[in-house]
């Protein structure tokens, strides 16, 4: 026999020791269960993962393979107090062929009655024909999210709220007609069971923004996060030189909700005029929003920084040629801005997002070009770890078609489809294109009956709730309006109590005018739709789990 297929077998055969020894050492310590190794919901505790994964790391830093794999990196840095939410999330262990690839799910912890706060789970996927072991962190709810001031409370996660929008300003059509009231706004999220809130970002500029707000309003980080990204109707500011930049607001009601009747429904609302950004003011927002996490670090952070922004253009460097396009040096900046802002604020980004495709308002930037920046964007994800936000509008066949071709781009992380109001044949292309993509319904996607089927069919494990404010409020001309009245008869006496932008009262909210606190009446409607059957704690807690999990960020803090 040859001497490196020898030497091949050798190490095949070595890995699936590993993994046996592995598995049945953790196997040892639960049936031991020495003081302080099983919580109370029965798991492994942080420490007894330390010690097992303390006896193989020093033998494994040997093998090549292990150099190769995510996790090599992961963890040294990452054994301190985040060891469960943050380790070995995922493992691309293909070389498992015959011994641990015959089973559908391999689970090494009993489930326990109540969700855990942190529990790891071991699973059998199959993607794109291949089968992999992958290891990543169940995240569950934390007991005390259930509590308010002394009284029990659902708890909720609004994947995605325009919180940047100046209707927040007390801007209405380019005229103030009230103070701004943001801090109002934010408060009542959390009076309502808001936990957690991740603002979008649309561009450059609005994503610098969108890190400036977290920081301001919520110094200690533990709320509000941001996503970094060109939402389609904005990939024009990739090529400004190429495209004239048209007002085009990035979370208008028709750029945000995949649906163009609701967009109508809203053309009496209050809107916003903001317009894009120019190239320099972009660049400028990246800068100043950088400031407030580079600046407490001091020189060596942000040298840190740097060099990490330069190995990013070295990554871009090498795989600029497995794109479909060769991107002019301009996109090749501006994809580095958005880099170094995520870079520079890895403690608020979760995600990379708003991207995808809008295909009904091409006039404000062409399906073409949207394409070829939607695949660039992918690069983030990949580089960062970070999952997608995504936006998808009347573009399926493109949209998957993108997602299906460069799956190792952004596979490993996930993403959410969010304010999903396609039909039930484009839900179950984008369900069947990978485990990893979820979903996100908010009040456009709760518009019609043929919305309201849709969500029924939505796996509760891949479902996510957001209510996408100021826009895609629930309104009483909607279908999933009834299901509320039902669940909640004093919702037509609150509806009464909200005043025209003229009119403000702070203690109120604005007509028209969507608000986190409003992910309440989204995750009511959605239980009676998805599962009618489970308590509406216990349904709010399974899709918090299922965001803390696909942003893991927010789980951490």
């Amino acid at each position: 026999m040859h001497s490196a297929t020898r030497g091949g077998a050798v190490l095949s055969r070595f890995r699936r020791f590993f993994l046996c020894a592995l598995f049945f050492l953790e196997t040892v310590v639960r049936a031991m269960h020495p003081a302080g190794s099983l919580s109370k919901s029965g798991a492994i505790s942080v420490s007894a993962r330390k010690r097992l994964f303390s006896c193989f790391q020093a033998p494994l830093a040997r093998f090549s393979f292990f150099h190769r794999s995510p996790v090599f990196p992961l963890l040294p840095a990452r054994l301190g107090g985040d060891f469960e939410c943050n380790v070995v999330r995922r493992i691309d262990f293909s070389f498992l062929r015959s011994t641990f690839c015959r089973a559908s799910s391999l689970r090494f912890s009993a489930p326990p009655p109540a969700p855990p706060s942190a529990t790891r789970f071991l699973s059998l996927n199959r993607v794109a024909g291949k089968r992999y072991l992958s290891s990543r962190t169940q995240t569950g709810v934390p007991d005390n999210w259930h509590t308010m001031e002394g009284r029990a409370q659902p708890a909720f996660v609004d994947i995605g709220a325009n919180l940047t929008d100046d209707m927040y300003r007390g801007v209405y059509f380019g005229k103030e007609r009230h103070p701004a009231d943001l801090e109002r706004v934010i408060a009542r999220a959390k009076q309502a069971g808001c936990r957690k809130l991740m603002v979008t970002g649309g561009s450059l500029a609005d994503s610098g923004r969108a890190i400036e707000l977290c920081r301001e309003f919520d110094p200690d980080g533990k709320f509000l996060f941001a996503t970094v990204g060109v939402h389609p109707t904005r990939c024009s500011e990739f090529e400004p030189s190429s495209h004239m930049h048209v007002g085009a607001p990035p979370h208008g009601p028709a750029a945000c909700c995949s649906n163009l009747s609701c967009a109508n429904d809203s053309s009496s609302s209050p809107s916003s005029s903001s317009s894009p950004s120019s190239p320099s003011s972009s660049s400028s927002s990246s800068s100043s929003s950088s400031s407030p996490s580079s600046s407490a670090g001091g020189c060596g952070a942000e040298a840190a920084v740097d060099a990490e922004v330069r190995s990013f253009g070295l990554y871009l460097e090498s795989t600029k040629a497995l794109l479909s396009f060769e991107p002019p040096a301009e996109a090749v900046e501006h994809l580095s801005k958005l880099a170094s802002l995520i870079e520079r604020n890895r403690d608020r980004v979760v995600a990379v997002g708003e991207i995808g495709l809008d295909a009904d308002r091409t006039q404000f930037c062409d399906l073409e070009t949207q394409k070829k920046y939607f695949e660039f964007q992918l690069l983030l994800s990949r580089y960062f770890r970070l999952p997608l936000f995504l936006h998808m509008r009347d573009a399926q066949a493109p949209f998957c078609e993108i997602l299906a071709r460069r799956r190792e781009l952004w596979e490993a992380e996930g993403g959410v489809v969010h304010s999903f109001t396609d039909s039930l044949a484009a839900l179950n292309s984008v369900l069947s294109l990978s485990p990893a993509l979820h979903i996100g319904i908010n009040g456009c996607s709760l518009k019609t009956e043929e919305n309201l089927q849709v969500v029924k069919a939505i796996p509760l494990e891949r479902l996510h709730l957001e209510t996408d404010a100021p826009w895609c409020d629930i309104r009483p001309t909607h279908a999933g309006f009834a299901i509320l009245t039902r669940e909640l008869p004093s919702i037509a006496a609150e509806e009464k109590k909200k005043q025209k932008p003229q009119n403000w009262n702070p203690e109120t909210q604005i007509k028209n005018r969507n608000e986190p606190c409003n992910i309440a009446h989204v995750a009511r409607i959605v239980r009676q739709l998805v599962a009618p059957e489970m308590p509406f704690e216990a349904f709010t807690e399974a899709v918090c789990a299922n965001s803390l999990r696909m942003f893991p960020l927010m789980a951490a803090k």
